[in-house]
C-alpha cells in the first residue's frame, strides 16, 4: 500500500508587505487532506531560507518508491531563468547581505 504525504508551506509574514489569506488557505487545504483524503500532512508556517531547507530535506528522506505525494506553497514566488522560486519570509535579510557583497 502506498503512503500519502503532503507537505504544505505558507509563507505570510513578509516585513515589507505581510499577505492576507495565505494561513487560511493553507490550514483549510490540510483539513481536506486529513479528512477526505487521508494523508499525513505537515503545514508549515512563515519560514525562512534555513527552515525551508531543512523541512524539504525531511520531507525528501520520508519518501519511498510507491508514495503519493502533494507539495504545496502559498506565498509570494519568483521567476529567473526559467526556474520558479518560494520566497522565505526572510527575503529583505537575504536581499541586503548580497547588496552587502556587490
Amino acid at each position: 500500500m502506498s503512503q500519502k504525504l503532503a507537505l504544505i508551506i505558507v509563507n505570510n509574514d513578509y516585513s515589507a508587505r505581510p499577505l492576507t489569506n495565505s494561513i487560511n488557505n493553507g490550514r483549510s487545504l490540510v483539513n481536506v487532506l486529513k479528512y477526505m483524503e487521508y494523508y499525513q500532512v505537515e503545514l508549515k508556517l512563515d519560514l525562512n531560507s534555513e527552515d525551508m531547507n531543512r523541512y524539504l530535506k525531511k520531507f525528501t528522506k520520508l519518501l519511498k518508491s510507491n508514495s503519493f505525494i502533494i507539495f504545496f506553497c502559498d506565498g509570494p514566488r519568483l521567476q529567473c531563468y526559467d526556474q520558479n522560486f518560494l520566497l522565505p519570509c526572510n527575503t529583505d535579510e537575504i536581499m541586503s547581505n548580497i547588496q552587502m557583497r556587490q
